[in-house]
């Protein structure tokens, strides 16, 4: 019996049709990039991003955890969070349609990020300034849509190590451009990479991830890149010159080096080599920034009546605020818009600082906590808390139980996120980060721990 040759025509049909696709969209990429930036990224994202969230969601967490590090990062007019936020939802949508459920276990989160949404979304009923409002909720969309990708798209230890690793890599990167744009002398407002202040959060927090990586990586070369990559890390945020970064990236070292090795480490000797990495890192850079670095804390410190260029006189104007509206607060996003006409009648303020902004969109209070409490009341400032205390509660809970389950891997990455929510809760102390992603990072994986080891123990129990 002779075998008949399998016809290739269907499959060079198919290679061609993708080829012309892919011509035809190039040249209307272009065509519209000659109108406008925007239009032609929206193309861009209509023709591939679309498509690739409905045929491979998880890819869509791995993107969105590469742009967690640069959510202040702007591309022809967007900013990338504001860009990969709709499209986030069409992966979950994709993803709940194919028979995804949402994580069970996680119900005391859940609970407490539904109630601060619910709050939020209820304050358009009083608020100074619904336009401000209105936009705070998008952001805050954006930022529920990045958690809610990470609860779902990422389902075992596979997807969890990828996803750390594309934010690894975007963060060493990123850093690598930051520190290049420092010695380029490129201001901290002009680098290209974002807010200073937000980066070198994101960096920090970013820290014991990078360290969990490096040492449970069974490839030495892999593990001695992450520690060089540590070390870029940390001199990125010296290179931001973000006083609140400093002294968080000195306390988060100081308590990765003060706890034992087994939180984070495999061995004493890796936490030696991290130790070795991170203080190489800073003093490569201080040598170079810390004049201007001890400058910054010099203007801080005499700026008595105004915390660090003018954040006491925010936080004075937000505290009359709430004052005036002691139940509900004055509505979510309302202070930033209108934040200049408060802070003149606030008395004791210096305006000097705060003209520049004047005409401009506003300023935030550049404090989570008395941000919840001026915009939503007692009410908020409690839901804010939860949502660091109860993903925390979490992580703890999922640690213990990784450990008695045998999921090294698992423990040390609730750990690691454990401490960079420790870092983010002092951070929001000089931000306003409500709806950071780098929260939304945080919180959506502090839902997807607990199934992995949940899963695990079940299985051993079954066995």
């Amino acid at each position: 019996m002779i075998a008949r040759p399998v016809s290739t025509r269907p499959r060079q049909t198919g290679a061609t049709a993708v080829l012309v696709a892919a011509v035809v969209a190039a040249v209307g990429m272009g065509l519209l990039s000659a109108v406008s930036p925007t239009l032609a990224i929206g193309g861009l994202v209509a023709v591939v991003a679309v498509p690739a969230a409905i045929a491979r969601p998880k890819v869509l967490a791995y993107a969105l955890a590469a742009a967690v590090p640069a959510e202040s990062l702007v591309v022809g007019g967007v900013a990338i969070g504001r860009l990969l936020g709709p499209i986030a939802v069409i992966a979950i949508v994709a993803r709940v349609i194919a028979g995804c459920t949402w994580p069970a276990g996680s119900t005391s989160t859940l609970t407490v990020v539904g109630a601060y949404a619910l709050v939020a979304v209820a304050s358009l009923l009083w608020t100074v300034d619904p336009g401000g409002t209105v936009q705070a909720l998008g952001s805050l969309g954006i930022a529920l849509a990045f958690m809610a990708s990470f609860a779902i798209l990422v389902d075992d230890e596979r997807d969890l190590r990828r996803l750390l690793w594309v934010a690894a890599v975007a963060a060493i990167v990123l850093a690598l451009v930051y520190i290049e744009g420092y010695l380029s002398g490129i201001s901290r407002q002009s680098n290209p990479v974002g807010d200073a202040n937000f980066f070198a959060a994101f960096e920090v927090l970013a820290l014991p991830l990078v360290v969990v990586l490096a040492s449970s990586s069974r490839s030495p070369g892999a593990r001695v890149g992450l520690f060089v990559g540590v070390a870029i890390m940390a001199a990125s945020v010296i290179a931001t010159l973000s006083r609140g970064g400093f002294a968080n990236l000195i306390a988060i070292v100081f308590l990765i080096v003060v706890l034992p090795s087994r939180t984070l480490f495999r061995s004493r000797e890796q936490k030696v080599l991290f130790l070795t990495a991170a203080a190489l890192g800073m003093t490569v850079l201080l040598s170079t920034a810390w004049v201007s670095l001890q400058s910054r804390f010099q203007q801080g410190f005499h700026e008595a009546t105004s915390v660090a260029g003018g954040r006491g006189d925010l936080w004075e104007a937000a505290l009359l605020q709430y004052r005036e509206h002691p139940i509900t607060g004055i509505g979510y996003g309302s202070f930033r818009p209108n934040s200049f006409d408060v802070l003149t009648e606030t008395p004791g303020v210096s305006l000097d600082s705060h003209l520049r902004t004047s005409v401009l969109s506003g300023e935030p209070v550049h404090n989570s906590y008395i941000e919840s409490l001026a915009e939503l009341g007692p009410a908020g400032l409690v839901l804010f808390l939860g949502l660091l205390i109860a993903p925390a509660a979490s992580l703890r809970r999922t640690s213990r139980r990784a450990a008695a389950a045998g999921l090294p891997f698992v423990r040390s990455v609730a750990n690691a996120l454990l401490l960079g929510l420790l870092a983010f809760a002092v951070a929001a102390t000089l931000l306003s980060a409500e709806t950071s992603r780098i929260l939304s990072l945080v919180v959506g994986l502090s839902v997807v721990l607990p199934r992995m080891a949940r899963a695990s123990s079940d299985g051993a129990s079954s066995g």
